[in-house]
């Protein structure tokens, strides 16, 4: 039996939806949520995904910051966490991604354990506070400028969770 791994979107231009549904048709231990419908519902996993979109100058997408406080009420300890951010590299290059670190920061500093960092390498940006050296925190997408790399990027990084985590390839 695969082990439950919550996955929880917000979106606003349906982007992140997409995205989340992409991960969530590869990985059926997933179980997907909203944001928008309660955050209460990670506390039942040990492992979760988080997608978000960086919206506006950097901010976090409106239904992430309508459920910031009850997030930060989450046990984050002893959970492992990947985070999915969208972004554009080149409306808001010294920008890119960086609701994934609002995110990161944040849960980190609740206890949360991170994977899933991924290679800056084939993005193109000024700044992003999303970044550990030549490393994002978690899977960058750009559904606006580089859409056609997403599928591939989504089958790597799920490859690169089933080890980390230890999961069966189904």
């Amino acid at each position: 039996m695969s082990e439950r791994i919550g996955l929880m979107f917000g979106s606003t231009t349906s982007n992140s939806e997409r995205t989340a549904e992409t991960i969530w048709d590869i990985m059926r231990e997933t179980e997907l949520h909203d944001v928008k419908d309660g955050v209460d519902v990670l506390e039942q996993y040990e492992k979760v995904i988080l997608v978000s979109p960086t919206w506006d100058y950097g901010a976090l997408q409106e239904d992430y910051i309508e459920a910031w406080d009850k997030l930060k009420t989450v046990n984050w300890k002893n959970k492992s966490v990947a985070l999915v951010g969208l972004g554009d590299q080149v409306g808001y290059s010294d920008l890119y991604q960086d609701s994934m670190s609002t995110l990161y920061e944040t849960i980190k500093e609740l206890g949360g354990q991170f994977v899933g960092f991924t290679s800056t390498h084939g993005h193109n940006f000024n700044e992003s506070k999303a970044t550990i050296g030549d490393e994002f925190v978690g899977l960058a997408i750009d559904e606006d400028n580089q859409s056609s790399l997403s599928k591939e990027r989504i089958d790597t990084w799920i490859e690169q969770l089933r080890f980390t985590w230890s999961l069966d390839n189904e």
